[in-house]
């Protein structure tokens, strides 16, 4: 026997009264109402106070990290570029950590670039063990050193190794 598909005037009809047997059973009064409730209003300060709670500690921590990534990979592109012009110039270029905030490229003695770190990266210090200087020759080689970036509460490294590979972790 085949399935009788209900017309659209039956479903309508249906609706009808589906629609005006809940407005009968719902106060009418609840349908006159505008705005909202004093409850309803302390209901969503209370959630967004939660929820204020809960996210404002976490986004320190959130910038603190984004901050050291971003500083990290400013130093691992700082000494791949000054590889290459080593390269690029058939020359020696010198890297010198001046402070823990600061290190400067130097080319023949004489200096051709020098990075702030802390007006990129507030709170953010870089340190070279072993010495202030790194070599890279006029073939990007150079010596095998570790350089650490420091922000408040971790810390990433940036190693060069004597074959000219830079590496950041």
């Amino acid at each position: 026997m085949k399935q009788k598909i209900p017309t659209p005037k039956a479903v309508r009809l249906k609706l009808l009264f589906f629609s005006s047997h809940l407005r009968n059973s719902i106060s009418p009064a609840l349908f006159k109402q505008k705005g909202y409730s004093f409850v309803e209003i302390l209901t969503a300060l209370a959630i967004t106070g939660i929820l204020t709670v809960i996210i404002v500690p976490n986004t320190r921590v959130w910038i603190d990290h984004y901050r050291l990534n971003g500083a990290a990979r400013l130093v691992w592109g700082d000494l791949q570029s000054a590889k290459m012009t080593a390269i690029k110039n058939n020359q020696t270029i010198t890297v010198t950590f001046n402070s823990t905030t600061s290190y400067s490229f130097s080319q023949g003695g004489s200096t051709i670039f020098t990075r702030y770190l802390t007006q990129e990266y507030p709170t953010i210090t870089v340190v070279k063990n072993g010495g202030g200087v790194l070599t890279f020759g006029p073939t990007g080689l150079t010596q095998n050193a570790t350089i650490t970036v420091q922000g408040s509460e971790e810390s990433k490294t940036v190693t060069t190794l004597w074959t000219g590979r830079i590496l950041s972790t």
